[in-house]
């Protein structure tokens, strides 16, 4: 009975801490997210072997 109870408490204190790591995840994301599209330029020069300024140019351009 009492080992039941403590497996129960233990799912419990795992789910919730799952839970909150799952939050933590999320939220970094969301800021890797917003650093990656406010660096977008630099990041991109840097993958594609351009300078910043043809990739600003390309990024900045009218669209027809």
């Amino acid at each position: 009975m009492t080992r039941r109870l403590l497996a129960t408490a233990y799912a419990a204190r795992v789910r919730r801490t799952l839970e909150g790591m799952w939050f933590f995840i999320l939220v970094a994301l969301v800021v890797v997210g917003v650093v990656a599209y406010r660096m977008r330029v630099p990041l991109l020069a840097r993958i594609l072997g351009q300078s910043e300024g043809r990739v600003d140019r390309q990024l900045n351009r009218r669209k027809r």
